[in-house]
């Protein structure tokens, strides 16, 4: 595993850059990106947070097996914790999952054991789209935004049934090759007077996975299974009542601990089940003729239990249960002189553990409840400016059922933020933001005890305090058209960031006792530079990240700061855009920047290629068919990302075969 030069990467962008434009053919159009994971529709050329969206035809390209997956390619954006789905996390610049909001359908997903299993468990074929709010977010979502927020949106009939129709079904086949993967959908979505459904199920079954070195993930082989349910009643043309149900079954026999291999004594094998239930009732009000109204209403309960029953040794049965009920009410007023938005938030976590049975201290029984109220103005000051200032209130309160083991935790937090934008020109947008965010601490790292591992036991610590951030950013929009020829689009966003953790929550781990404690104050800085050039058959993505994290006590290197990534795209589009095909690479620089006592003193960087090619013809007599193929990895290269104890997956062959009828 050895670094490629990041000269030829850089080398390559410029000579694609420069040569698609003798290759246009025809005009092509570029629609802006809107996002809604801002709490409040806008697009991100004025939005001042680095916001991302995968696009459901990205992620049919992209054929991903896992949620983490679809966002792996965006800048300061790394999966971490190796290639099983079981422990896949995502980190965003340089912070963890328990520090990024997951939202599916505008409800939060507040899971966390506070250990190593992965936090996504929706299907990718349920998608419409994923977004990713890069940096501190608590002015908009609360606790637990320090490093951003993903928030992901489900298919609806209408991604499914054209215009004119009322009916439709469609099936899906997909394989994939390094574990063997059968994946199959079905979708069945129509409408009905003033209503519309969707009804879609899925299976996937995968073995062993094959790593680039030529050997197999032992205990890497999964099920998974489960569906998705919608019904919409259009009230009126500005008036929507909506209810959502998806489920999600997964079977696997994986370490406790699925990130590492299994160890007979730290780390056993076990069969895991898990099973989530999500249900979301929507409202939507926007009436035309009146500014101060857009209503959008979520009240949601989610449902997660995982039975865990170790393989070897003496018998043992681990279960968890972790629910949350919650509501949400924004609303915006769209105003001559200012957009409003403003909400309120309210939550409740319900925790409880069981170890054969009886109460179990390493996941510890209570609840924790949060409520919240926010609001966000974008006020235009001239021609050129826009101020946007924001302001939250959060208060929660932590309580275990069991009181010996620590006392109850209230505390509140008022989090600011501050965007100031300017737009001398049509083709550029300068943006700066400051936004502060916190993260209570869960139930698991105030009042955990019992075994940690052979010979360590956890010692809670109902002291601990609530982790703050101070997010700065400064960030550059270019949008050109017609640039190098008639009818090309160039958009580039260049941002620089340095967020300020204080109160840093992590494992103290002696010899005999593990407890959370908070350590440090942390600075994390870097940027980004992100850029998309279409015209005629042709587009070059391009993008580049790099985030630096110290100590600023003792200024030592943090863990888990993913290594500087480029990633480069290439499509071309034929038969007047019924083919698609690209070739995507993704150069990781060599990351030694660890802390003191990391395994690793080194992690290579590595070069990795993947192809794709998609085929949805227009003819009439094949209409409603779609192929997808693909190989990622396609040199087969043995590597494995910063941080991670495992490789990652070979070459991988794919296709997945769709028709609607």
């Amino acid at each position: 595993m050895t670094e490629q030069p990041y000269w030829q990467l850089t080398a390559l962008a410029s000579a694609l850059a420069v040569s698609v434009s003798s290759w246009a053919s025809q005009k092509v159009t570029f629609d802006e990106v809107v996002v809604t994971a801002t709490r409040s529709e806008t697009t991100t050329q004025k939005e001042p947070k680095s916001v991302d969206q995968v696009d459901s035809e990205s992620i049919s390209l992209q054929q991903p097996d896992s949620i983490a997956d679809t966002v792996k390619h965006l800048s300061n954006v790394q999966v971490s914790a190796g290639p099983r789905k079981a422990s896949q996390r995502v980190n965003i610049r340089g912070l963890d999952e328990r520090r990024i909001v997951q939202v599916i359908d505008g409800a939060r997903q507040n899971f966390s054991d506070g250990a190593h299993r992965g936090l996504f468990f929706i299907e990718p074929e349920l998608l419409k789209s994923v977004e990713v709010v890069k940096g501190a977010s608590g002015s908009l979502w609360g606790s637990g935004a320090i490093g951003g927020a993903i928030g992901l949106t489900t298919i609806d009939a209408d991604d499914i049934l054209n215009p004119d129709e009322n009916v439709a079904v469609k099936v899906k086949q997909g394989y994939q090759k390094a574990d063997h993967d059968n994946r199959n959908n079905t979708t069945l979505a129509g409408r009905l007077g003033n209503t519309d459904y969707l009804l879609s199920t899925f299976y996937t079954d995968s073995n062993e996975l094959r790593l680039g070195s030529g050997k197999e993930l032992e205990n890497s082989a999964s099920r998974h299974k489960g569906g998705l349910a919608k019904w919409r009643w259009h009230l009126a043309e500005d008036e929507m009542l909506k209810f959502t149900y998806h489920m999600n079954h997964i079977d696997e026999n994986v370490p406790s601990n699925p990130s590492t291999n299994v160890s007979a004594r730290s780390n056993p094998l076990i069969n895991r089940k898990t099973e989530q239930n999500n249900w979301v009732v929507g409202y939507e009000l926007n009436p035309e003729n009146n500014d101060w109204v857009n209503v959008n209403a979520t009240l949601y309960h989610n449902y997660t239990k995982l039975n865990e029953f170790k393989k070897t040794g003496a018998p043992r049965h681990d279960s968890i249960r972790y629910s949350t009920t919650g509501l949400s009410l924004v609303n915006t007023s769209e105003l001559s002189w200012v957009d409003w938005t403003y909400g309120l938030d309210y939550y409740q976590d319900r925790v409880e553990g069981k170890r054969n049975g009886a109460d179990r201290p390493e996941f510890t029984d209570g609840r924790s409840t949060v409520w919240g109220v926010f609001t966000k103005l974008a006020i235009p000051l001239g021609d050129y400016w826009t101020i946007q200032p924001g302001l939250r209130f959060d208060q929660f309160d932590n309580r275990p059922d069991d009181s010996s083991v620590g006392k109850d935790q209230t505390e509140n937090e008022l989090s600011k933020s501050l965007a100031i934008s300017y737009n001398p020109f049509e083709w550029l947008t300068l943006h700066a933001l400051y936004d502060e965010a916190f993260r209570a601490p869960s139930l698991q790292e105030l009042y955990v005890s019992g075994t940690h591992f052979y010979g360590n036991v956890f010692v809670p610590n109902p002291n601990l305090k609530p982790e703050e951030a101070k997010n700065k950013e400064l960030s550059t929009r270019f949008k050109f058209n017609d640039l190098l020829s008639q009818g090309d689009i160039l958009s580039m966003r260049l941002t620089y960031f340095k967020n300020d953790v204080d109160n840093y929550i992590e494992q103290d781990v002696e010899r005999f006792t593990t407890t959370y404690v908070n350590v440090r104050d942390a600075e994390l800085k870097g940027y980004e530079f992100d850029s998309q050039y279409k015209t005629g058959d042709y587009g070059v993505n391009f993008s580049y990240g790099r985030t630096r994290g110290k100590d600023k006590d003792s200024g030592q290197y943090l863990q888990n700061i993913p290594a500087d990534k480029t990633v480069v795209g290439l499509e071309r589009y034929f038969m007047q855009g019924d083919v698609t095909a690209g070739v995507r690479v993704t150069h990781a620089k060599n990351q030694d920047r660890v802390p003191v006592g990391n395994p690793q003193s080194n992690y290579d960087g590595y070069t990795v290629t993947d192809i794709y090619v998609s085929w949805e013809p227009s003819q009439k007599k094949l209409e409603g068919l779609r192929v997808d193929f693909g190989i990622d990895n396609v040199t087969d290269r043995h590597y494995r990302t910063a941080f991670s104890q495992l490789d990652e997956s070979g070459i991988n062959a794919k296709v997945a075969v769709s028709y609607k009828f």
